[in-house]
C-alpha cells in the first residue's frame, strides 16, 4: 500500500508537468508572446500559463487565451492518455483467454436456440441464470473427436444427443446397446428406415448384412468386387512370406465368383467356405465347370483358369497349404450364428445418401476381438460405397451421413476409417470419434495415423479426467498468459517498524491459461472445445435425459427380428439312413419315369390306332364322296339338256308368237332368263367338278395319314422308345386327325356344291314345264285381250323361275370359292405338317441308329 501512494503521486506530478508545458505552449501561440522570448527566463517557459496568467489576468482578452490553451492542453493529454491505454502491449509471454461467443461465431461454430439438425451438437451455454440458454453446433462437413475416459458421460452427453438431433442418415457403431434404447424410437419418427445389426446378440434379435450382397451377378465388375471383400476377409499378415495369405485369397476369390455366375446360388462368405471346405471339392469344382460348359453359359475365364490350375496341382503340399489359409482365415463363419446374420441383406450401405436409414451395430464385449474382421469389412463398404461420386454431382444424394464411433479403438485397426478424415468431408460423409485417450489411437494406428485423424477434425471435445499426457497436450494448446509479480523484501524481525529497509519489485512471468490439473479438474457438468484458430472455448454438457427438448424424444424402440438358426450335425447313423433314403427316392424315381414312359407307349398306340380307324374314315368317306360326285355330275348334266331342251322351246314359242308385240317382249325376257339359267348350270357343273377335286385331294391325305398312323404304330412299338419317337408318333397322330378334318370339310363344301346344283336343276325344269305348257297353249292361242293377260302371265311365271335359277347358280358360285380357299389353307397347313413329321422321322432314325 505504502508503495503505490508514492506511484500515483509520482504519475500525478508527470501529467501536471506535460499539461503545464502544452498549456504554455499554446499559450504562447495565441498571446504573441513568441516574439519576446528574449526578454523571458528560460526556467520560467514552462509556466508561462500560471505566470503570465497571474500578471496580466485582468486584461481583456487574456482570459480568453488562457481558456483556448487550457483546453488544448488538456485534450492533447487525454489523447496521449487514451492513446497509451489502448496500444496493444507486446506482453513477454503472450497472452491468452477463453474464446467469447463472439470469437467463436466468427470460427465457424453455431449458437442457436434450438440445436441444428444439420450439424454436429458440441454443447451448450448456460446464459445469465439460466436464461438465454444457447445450443452450440458444428456446421458444414468437418470432423469432430471426443476424448473422455469411461464412465465419463461421453455417450448421454455427446453420442446420444448426436443420435436424437441428426436429420440425415446414420451409422452408429457402440459396444453396447443403450444407444439403440435411447435413440431407436426417434430415428424412427423422424421416417427412417431402422436396423439393427447386431450379431452376436443373445436373444438372436438382429438384422442382416451380407457382405457379397452388392456383386454385380454374372455381370462386368464382378470379379473387382469380390476381389474389394476378400481383401478383408483374408487380409495380409506379418507372416514372412506373404504368398500363403496371396494365394488364398486368390483361390476364395475365383470359387465366390464361380458362385456369382451359378444361376440360383446362393452368394456369401459362408457359401463360399463351404464350397472350398467340400470334401469332394475335386470332383464338385470340375462338375460344376462341366456343366456351365454344356449349358453354354461359362463361367469367367479367370476363375477356371485359377481353380483348374490349383487342382491339377492338388496333390503337392503347397496346393494343399493354400485351401487351408483361406479356410483359416474364413474360421469366423464357421458360427452358425455369424453365417445367419451374413446370409442376406436386410440394408444397403451404397443407398444411405439417397434414403434416409439409420444403422446400429453393436457386438458383445466378449466378441469384439473375433468380430474385428467382420466390422473391417463393413466399414470399408460403407466407406467405399458413399465416396465414389460427391456429394453434389447426384441429385438423388439428398441425406448427408453422420457415422458415430464410440468407442472407435473396440473395432481394432481400420485404415479406411483413419484416410477418411481426410478425403470425406466433400461426399456428405461426417465422422464422430469417440475414444478414452489419444494414446489408444496410437497404439493402433501409429504416430502417424493417430495424428492424420486428428489433424484433420474440426473440433476436439475434452472432459475432465484426462490422462496427465493429453491434459499437458492441451495445456501448452491453450498457450500462455503474461501476469505481473511483486516480490518484497524486509527484515526477519520487526520488518514493519523500519519501512526504509523495506523493498519491493516487480517482474513480469508467464503463465499457461490451462494448467494440467485444471485440464483434469474440469467440473462433470462442463467441457472445453478446442477448434483451429479459436481460443480454448468453455461449454456445458448436453445431457439427454435432463434436457428438456430431448428428454421428450424417448420412447419404445421398435422390434428387431430373429435370426434363422440351424446347426448342421455330423451324425453317422443319420448319414447312413439319409444315403439310404436318397436312394431308395433315387431307385423310385427311376421307376416312376418308367411307369411315364411305358404310359406314354400305350398312349402313342392308342393315338396311332385310333389315326387308323380315322384313317379308314377318311377313305370310307373318300369313296362316298366319290360316288355322290358321279351321280351330281350326271344330274348336272341332265339339268344341262334340260336346259338346252327349254332353251329349243322358248325359241320356238317365241317364233310362234312374233304377231303379237306384247308376247314378243316377254317371250325376250324369258329367253334372257334361260340363258342366264343356262350360265347357272353351267357353274354348278363347274362347281361338281371342283368339290371332286377337292375329294381328290382329300382322298391323298388320308392315304398319307394312313401311311403316318402305320409309322406311328410302329414307333409306339419300339421297345426303348424315347420321349422325341413319342413325341414324333403324337405329330404322326396329329398328321391323321388333320386329313380326316381335311376330307370332312370337303365332303361339307361337296354337299353344298350338290345343294346348288340341284337347286339350278329343279329352277331349270320348272323353265322347261313352262315353255312346253306355253307351246301346248300355242295351237290354241288367239288375239283376244283374255289370251294375251293369259299369255302375259305365263311368261312372268317362266321369267321368276328363271330368276330363282340364276340365284341359285351365285350361291352354288359362292360355295366354289369358299371351298377353293378351305382348300388352300388345308394344303398349306398339310406341307408344313409333313416336313414336321419328316423331320421328327429323321430324328428317330439317327435314334434307333
Amino acid at each position: 500500500m505504502g508503495r503505490a501512494v508514492p506511484k500515483v503521486a509520482g504519475c500525478a506530478l508527470l501529467l501536471s508537468l506535460l499539461w503545464s508545458l502544452a498549456a504554455s505552449i499554446a499559450l504562447i501561440a495565441l498571446a504573441g508572446l513568441y516574439q519576446h522570448l528574449d526578454r523571458v527566463p528560460e526556467w520560467s517557459l514552462p509556466f508561462q500559463w500560471f505566470l503570465y496568467g497571474h500578471a496580466y489576468y485582468g486584461r481583456p482578452g487574456v482570459g480568453h487565451d488562457l481558456g483556448v490553451s487550457a483546453a488544448i492542453a488538456s485534450a492533447l493529454c487525454l489523447a496521449a492518455a487514451v492513446s497509451s491505454y489502448t496500444r496493444p502491449k507486446n506482453k513477454l509471454f503472450g497472452e491468452s483467454h477463453f474464446a467469447t461467443e463472439d470469437e467463436a461465431e466468427k470460427s465457424g461454430l453455431v449458437f442457436s436456440r434450438r440445436p441444428r439438425g444439420d450439424a454436429f451438437l458440441l454443447g451448450r451455454t448456460e446464459g445469465v441464470l439460466g436464461l438465454g440458454r444457447r445450443y452450440v453446433s458444428l456446421p458444414g462437413q468437418e470432423h469432430v473427436s471426443l476424448y473422455a475416459r469411461t464412465r465419463s458421460g461421453k455417450g448421454v452427453s455427446v453420442v446420444v444427443p448426436n443420435a436424437l438431433n441428426w436429420g440425415g442418415s446414420l451409422v452408429a457403431f457402440s459396444i453396447k446397446r443403450d444407444l439403440v434404447q435411447a435413440a431407436a424410437a426417434e430415428r424412427v419418427r423422424k421416417r427412417q428406415a431402422f436396423f439393427v445389426f447386431d450379431p452376436t446378440n443373445p436373444d438372436g434379435r438382429s438384422h442382416r448384412w451380407n457382405p457379397l450382397g452388392n456383386v454385380p451377378r454374372g455381370g462386368v465388375g464382378c470379379y473387382d468386387a469380390v476381389q474389394r471383400v476378400m481383401q478383408f476377409v483374408i487380409p495380409e499378415t506379418k507372416a514372412n512370406n506373404p504368398f500363403w495369405d496371396n494365394a488364398g485369397r486368390r483361390i476364395a476369390t475365383a470359387a465366390a465368383v464361380l458362385l456369382a455366375e451359378t444361376p440360383g446360388a446362393a452368394l456369401n462368405i459362408a457359401a463360399v467356405k463351404r464350397l472350398l471346405g467340400r470334401s469332394d471339392y475335386d470332383k464338385h469344382f470340375r462338375q460344376l465347370i462341366q456343366e456351365a460348359r454344356n449349358e453354354a453359359r461359362p463361367y469367367s475365364a479367370s476363375a477356371v483358369d485359377t481353380i483348374l490350375g490349383w487342382l491339377d496341382r492338388k496333390g503337392e503340399e503347397g496346393a494343399n497349404g493354400v485351401r487351408d489359409t483361406a479356410l483359416t482365415a474364413m474360421a469366423l463363419w464357421d458360427s452358425e450364428v455369424i453365417a445367419a446374420a451374413t446370409e442376406v441383406s436386410d440394408f444397403d450401405l451404397a443407398a444411405l445418401r439417397r434414403e434416409p436409414m439409420s444403422v446400429f451395430v453393436c457386438a458383445e464385449v466378449a466378441d469384439i476381438r473375433r468380430l474385428r474382421p467382420l466390422f473391417a469389412l463393413f466399414f470399408q463398404q460403407l466407406v467405399d460405397f458413399n465416396t465414389r461420386r460427391e456429394f453434389a454431382e447426384d441429385p438423388r444424394h439428398r441425406y448427408q451421413v453422420a457415422v458415430e464411433m464410440d468407442e472407435f479403438w473396440a473395432p481394432g485397426r481400420m485404415d479406411i476409417l483413419a484416410d477418411a478424415a481426410a478425403f470425406t468431408a466433400s461426399f456428405g460423409f461426417r465422422l464422430l470419434y469417440v475414444v478414452q485417450s489419444k494414446q489408444q489411437l496410437h497404439s493402433i494406428y501409429g504416430q502417424d495415423g493417430a495424428e492424420n485423424i486428428f489433424l484433420n477434425t474440426g473440433a476436439e471435445l475434452l472432459f475432465g479426467g484426462a490422462d496427465q499426457r493429453l491434459a499437458e497436450e492441451v495445456s501448452k494448446r491453450g498457450g500462455m498468459d503474461t501476469v505481473t509479480k511483486t516480490t518484497t523484501s524486509r527484515p526477519r524481525f520487526f520488518g514493519w517498524l523500519t519501512p526504509a529497509k523495506q523493498s519491493e519489485s516487480e517482474a513480469e512471468h508467464g503463465r499457461a491459461l490451462l494448467l494440467a490439473q485444471d485440464v483434469q479438474r474440469i467440473p462433470r457438468d462442463e467441457m472445453l472445445v478446442l477448434r483451429p484458430g479459436l481460443l480454448p472455448l468453455k461449454l456445458s454438457r448436453v445431457v439427454w435425459f435432463k434436457d428438456r427438448r430431448f428428454r421428450r424424444m424417448k420412447g419404445e424402440p421398435p422390434p428387431v427380428p430373429c435370426l434363422q438358426l440351424r446347426v448342421e450335425r455330423d451324425d453317422f447313423e443319420a448319414v447312413a439312413r439319409a444315403q439310404a433314403e436318397s436312394q431308395a427316392q433315387h431307385e423310385r424315381a427311376r421307376e416312376e419315369e418308367a411307369a411315364r414312359a411305358e404310359a406314354e407307349v400305350t398312349e402313342a398306340e392308342k393315338a396311332a390306332a385310333e389315326a387308323a380307324i380315322q384313317a379308314n374314315s377318311a377313305s370310307e368317306v373318300e369313296r362316298a364322296t366319290e360316288a355322290k360326285v358321279m351321280i351330281r355330275v350326271r344330274e348336272a348334266a341332265v339339268a344341262q339338256e334340260a336346259v338346252r331342251q327349254a332353251r329349243q322351246a322358248a325359241t320356238d314359242a317365241k317364233r310362234n308368237a312374233k304377231a303379237r308385240e306384247d308376247a314378243a317382249s316377254a317371250w325376250a325376257v324369258a329367253s334372257a332368263k334361260v340363258a342366264e339359267t343356262a350360265e347357272a348350270a353351267a357353274n354348278a357343273t363347274a362347281t361338281a367338278a371342283l368339290a371332286q377335286d377337292a375329294v381328290g385331294q382329300a382322298s391323298r391325305r388320308a392315304a398319307e395319314a394312313r401311311i403316318d398312323a402305320a409309322e406311328a404304330r410302329r414307333a409306339s412299338k419300339v421297345p426303348d422308345a424315347t420321349p422325341e419317337a413319342l413325341k414324333a408318333a403324337q405329330v404322326r397322330q396329329e398328321e391323321a386327325t388333320a386329313a380326316a378334318a381335311a376330307a370332312t370339310a370337303a365332303e361339307a363344301q361337296h354337299a353344298l356344291a350338290t345343294s346348288a346344283a340341284a337347286e339350278a336343276r329343279q329352277a331349270a325344269a320348272t323353265a322347261k314345264t313352262r315353255v312346253q305348257a306355253i307351246e301346248a297353249q300355242q295351237g290354241d292361242m288367239d288375239t283376244s285381250p283374255e289370251a294375251r293377260a293369259q299369255a302375259g302371265v305365263e311368261v312372268e311365271a317362266t321369267v321368276a323361275a328363271a330368276t330363282t335359277a340364276t340365284v341359285a347358280a351365285a350361291e352354288a358360285q359362292q360355295a366354289v370359292a369358299k371351298a377353293r380357299s378351305d382348300l388352300a389353307l388345308a394344303r398349306r397347313d398339310t406341307a408344313a405338317r409333313r416336313k414336321r413329321a419328316e423331320h421328327l422321322g429323321r430324328v428317330l432314325d439317327k435314334m434307333r441308329s
